[in-house]
């Protein structure tokens, strides 16, 4: 019974780091695409250096950190609900991403854009919010299909 602590542990940490890896490239992607500064690298690093200097250093060590600690969580609570059996995790996951990024589309659009030290990353509207949402329920996804695919090869 132990190994299964250790096992969704250790894939909810991969996993989330990943999953923070990919929600980087959709928001480049994005901003690349469609000139919507969704840079969420820039915006975190600069927003404790105060300056977009070191800002991508910090910003993906900050990410990646973040996304390792909340993949676990969300493996965890994927584990405790029994959701194991593929699709089931994708779709919690989902549901996870979902509520996780009303939360930082909430505070990056009340709290960052109006106290953000760096005057560009303070017009944060309504489609960067949408973004950040969307971003967060593909990290789910990829947290939930990764916990599925964990289950599938422990079974």
């Amino acid at each position: 019974m132990s190994m299964i602590y250790l096992e969704t542990t250790l894939c909810g940490l991969v996993a989330g780091a990943a999953g923070a890896l990919l929600m980087n490239l959709f928001l480049r992607w994005i901003s690349a695409t469609f000139a919507e500064p969704v840079n969420m690298i820039e915006v975190l690093g600069s927003f404790f250096t105060g300056s977009r200097r070191n800002a991508i250093q910090l910003g993906t060590l900050i990410h990646l950190l973040s996304g390792a600690f909340f993949g676990t969580i969300y493996s965890w609570i994927l584990t405790l609900l029994g959701a194991g059996v593929l699709p089931v995790p994708v779709f919690t996951g989902m549901g996870l991403g979902f509520f996780h990024g009303l939360v930082v589309s909430y505070i990056l659009m009340v709290y960052v854009s109006q106290r953000h030290p760096v005057e560009a990353f303070r017009r944060s509207s309504l489609m960067v919010g949408v973004l950040y949402l969307i971003s967060h329920i593909l990290y789910g996804a990829f947290v939930g299909l990764a916990a599925g695919l964990l289950t599938l090869a422990v079974t």
